[in-house]
């Protein structure tokens, strides 16, 4: 088994074969291409591995069904780079991502824009990218699996929008 460091993401190139393989555990699927294209995947599709060499097929999922699916490949790119980021900080503090927790995202946070521990420390807008990501997928994940979506969301109160009328200067 190949065992990584670290988190990694590949993505479908259906432009061009799969290299070739004596592996008996790859051969025994056939054709590889045509079963990711009958499981959803299309050009560009990424495919997350841990780093025990395996998939997580929930984590991928996300990429191949409900409103994510009909995303570009340049969204897929940026959303699976953003989780790879957040699996990998996920590991270093013992926590698997069906198991987080507001305070691991708050920590998270915290940790990609100012903790001197990380070298590649991000501006603070930036990890608004990190975070559409994440609540995305944790979305997806808690109406899917009923996983717990730890990423704090500000929903607008509209009740009062209807009944609303501008005030003296907005005529």
């Amino acid at each position: 088994m190949n065992v990584l460091e670290h988190w990694s993401v590949d993505f479908y190139d259906f432009t061009v074969p799969p290299p070739p393989t004596d592996d008996p555990d790859i051969l025994r699927f056939g054709d590889l291409l045509g079963r990711a294209a009958r499981n959803g995947a299309r050009h560009g599709t990424p495919v997350i591995t841990s780093p025990s060499g395996r998939p997580d097929p929930r984590i991928n999922l996300f990429f191949r069904t409900g409103r994510m699916a009909a995303h570009e490949a340049s969204t897929w790119r940026r959303y699976a780079y953003a989780l790879i980021v957040w699996l990998d900080f996920l590991d270093v503090i013992g926590t698997s991502w069906d198991c987080a927790s507001v305070r691991d995202v708050g920590a998270f946070k915290d940790w990609r824009i100012t903790d001197l521990r990380n070298d590649e420390r991000i501006r603070p807008t930036s990890i608004d990218t990190d975070r559409a990501a994440l609540n995305s997928f944790y979305s997806w994940a808690e109406s899917r699996y009923g996983v717990f979506n730890p990423v704090p969301t500000v929903h607008a109160d509209d009740s009062d929008e209807a009944a609303w009328t501008p005030g003296p200067g907005y005529m």
